[in-house]
């Protein structure tokens, strides 16, 4: 059986540095990774927050219509009484 032959200072070294730079290489895809993912769900929550905004602001126009229409139909009920209030009533 022939004994496995050593590998030499500099052969160790540059292998050593060889998975060095592909593990950095690895660490930089993840790290690029995390963040798309962080940009991805920042951009969903003001995607959300925006439709959320948008909901409220058409909620609060639906409660000012509908206000303004209760505010409209009293008056008109009351325009209508004092139309009727000031009508002479009728003869016998």
């Amino acid at each position: 059986m022939v004994p496995p032959k050593q590998k030499s200072a500099a052969e160790l070294k540059a292998e050593m540095d060889r998975v060095a730079a592909a593990l950095a290489a690895q660490e930089e895809i993840e790290r690029k990774a995390a963040a798309d993912e962080r940009r991805r769900k920042a951009e969903e929550w003001a995607a959300a927050e925006e439709r959320r905004r948008l909901k409220e602001a058409q909620a609060k126009k639906r409660a000012e219509a509908s206000a303004e229409s209760t505010r409209r139909k009293e008056g008109q009920r009351e325009q209508a009484t004092v139309e009727l209030s000031t009508v002479s009533p009728p003869r016998k």
